[in-house]
């Protein structure tokens, strides 16, 4: 099974610019323990961080044979897959670990990344728009999705999302500006608008 643990400890010292020293010491655990699939999914998203994508590949893929039912493993690749411009291996890997964890949140968002790269907006969107029903309370797929309705040309909507994430990462001023420019579109005669002037009006209400 999958420890969070030790992936939150590694994104930790990654983001602190530890990669010189996380590298080898994974590939000494790797070394020591060759059917461990869980050091190679973790040597994988050190070298991924580091840029070294070949490396990653093969470490992630060996985990897979290791340990196939390994969660997140899929989801990895699936990430990886599409980082490389490999998009069918990517959607395979999605298309299972969506199969293993249908309510996991990152598994849309990397789908919504997959379909962005594959030029399918709409399906990104509705990729983006499934991670954040699931994970209400993380800013990222809003923010990815105001994006992506920003390129369909569907302003009311990019504006929306994208103050729905201001409002989540605590930066209300941001969330009220863009929420305003959202209302000018969608007009406050209209369902959506005033669904949207009743969440400015508390909104501001807070502020004061």
């Amino acid at each position: 099974s999958e420890d969070p643990i030790k992936k939150i400890q590694l994104w930790l010292r990654l983001e602190r610019d530890e990669t010189a020293t996380v590298i080898p010491q994974l590939e000494l655990q790797v070394k020591r323990e060759q059917s461990n699939a869980e050091s190679r999914q973790l040597l994988a998203i050190a070298y991924q961080q580091k840029g070294d994508l070949e490396k990653a590949r093969l470490n992630y893929e060996t985990a897979r044979t290791l340990d196939p039912m390994r969660p997140g493993i899929d989801r990895d690749l699936g990430r990886l897959y599409t980082q490389i411009g490999e998009l069918r291996l990517a959607r395979e890997a999605l298309g299972r670990s969506i199969n293993l964890e249908p309510k996991e949140a990152l598994n849309y968002l990397y789908l919504g990344e997959l379909e962005e790269k594959g030029a399918d907006l709409r399906a990104a969107a509705g990729a983006y728009l499934n991670a954040h029903n699931l994970a209400p309370l993380w800013p990222e797929p809003p923010q990815r999705l105001g994006t992506v309705y920003g390129k369909i040309d569907r302003l009311g909507d990019a504006y929306y999302y994208l103050g729905r994430s201001a409002l989540l990462q605590d930066d209300a001023e941001r969330a009220i500006l863009q929420w305003e420019r959202a209302l000018k579109i969608f007009g406050d005669k209209s369902p959506r608008g005033q669904a949207l002037k009743a969440e400015l009006d508390s909104l501001r209400e807070r502020g004061r």
